[in-house]
C-alpha cells in the first residue's frame, strides 16, 4: 500500500504493509481514489466516489476532484448524490432508461427542471439507499439487523421471567458465552431460548408491534 496516499486520504490501516483488500469498505474507497488522484491524471471518471465514506472524508474527495479539475483536468462525476453534483459539478447531464440528457449548466438548475419532486428532500429520495442493496453491502445490513433481532429476543427470555432470573442467566453463559464457536449458532441460540428467535421483540422496541 502506498505511503503517500494512507497519509494524504486519511486510510484507516494497520500499516502500509497491510493489502488493499483488508481494508473496511470506506477505507478501501479512499484508498483507490487516493491512489488515481495522486497521479495527476488528466482525465477523471468517477462513479459514486463518496459511497461508503464519512463526511469529512467525502468532504475532502470532493476537493480533491474540483482541486484536479482547476488544474486542467476533465472530471466526470456519476453520482445519485443530487447534493453532491450540484456542490461539485459545472455542467449536469441526467440518464433515464438509457439516455443522456444533454447537458446543462449546474448554476441556477432546480429540482423541477431535474425531474425530481422539490417536496421531498434529496437526502430521503430512494436513490440514496442503493448503496443498501448494491455492492455486497446487503449482507452487511442484514447482518445488522439480524444482531438486533437476537439482542431482543434474547432480553425478552429475562423480561417474560426475570432480569434476575439464575436459571436463563446460567443457560445464557452456558450456550452463548462459554459455547460460542464451538456448535453451530442457531442450534446453540435454541438451546438457550428453548425455540427460534422471533422478530417481535424487536418490533416492540421499535414501536412497530
Amino acid at each position: 500500500m502506498q505511503g503517500p496516499v494512507v497519509r494524504t486520504f486519511d486510510v484507516r490501516t494497520p500499516g502500509t504493509g497491510t493489502a488493499a483488500r483488508a481494508l473496511s469498505g470506506g477505507n478501501l474507497q479512499k484508498f483507490v481514489l487516493g491512489r488515481e488522484i495522486l497521479q495527476e491524471p488528466e482525465i477523471i471518471v468517477v462513479n459514486q466516489p463518496t459511497w461508503g465514506v464519512d463526511a469529512a472524508a467525502a468532504a475532502f474527495i470532493r476537493q480533491a476532484l474540483l482541486d484536479r479539475a482547476a488544474k486542467g483536468a476533465a472530471v466526470v462525476v456519476i453520482s445519485q448524490d443530487i447534493d453532491e453534483i450540484m456542490e461539485i459539478a459545472d455542467r449536469f447531464a441526467a440518464l433515464n432508461e438509457g439516455r443522456l440528457s444533454e447537458p446543462v449548466p449546474v448554476a441556477g438548475l432546480t429540482l423541477e427542471r431535474i425531474g425530481l419532486m422539490p417536496e421531498i428532500l434529496p437526502r430521503y429520495r430512494s436513490t440514496y439507499y442503493l448503496h443498501i442493496f448494491g455492492g455486497g453491502y446487503s449482507a452487511g445490513y442484514y447482518s445488522y439487523i439480524w444482531a438486533q433481532v437476537l439482542d431482543a429476543d434474547a432480553f425478552q427470555a429475562f423480561k417474560e421471567t426475570s432480569l434476575f432470573d439464575s436459571e436463563a442467566a446460567a443457560r445464557f453463559r452456558k450456550f452463548i458465552l462459554e459455547r460460542s464457536g464451538t456448535d453451530e449458532a442457531m442450534k446453540l441460540y435454541k438451546e438457550f431460548r428453548g425455540a427460534e428467535p422471533k422478530v417481535d421483540a424487536l418490533l416492540k422496541r421499535k414501536g412497530l408491534d
